[in-house]
């Protein structure tokens, strides 16, 4: 369930533990009407409130993973 701590990530950080989530919840095949089934339609909104808030050209890279420049990739 999102917390306040959640909404207050990184929300390339967040996507990433949606994605996880529920990518376990589709390999349990959950059968329609069961709590997994129901938090799979939530993480699916979830993801798309998530998506909807980023900038225009998505998630950047933190500064740590960018090539410095210069550097072939």
């Amino acid at each position: 369930m999102s917390t306040h701590a959640d909404d207050q990530k990184d929300p390339g950080v967040r996507l990433t533990a949606l994605r996880e989530e529920g990518a376990e919840l589709l390999a349990r095949r959950p059968v329609p009407g069961s709590s997994d089934h129901a938090r799979l339609a939530w993480i699916d909104a979830e993801i798309a409130e998530v998506t909807q808030r980023l900038p225009r050209g998505g998630i950047q890279p933190a500064a740590h993973d960018r090539m410095p420049p210069g550097c072939a990739g």
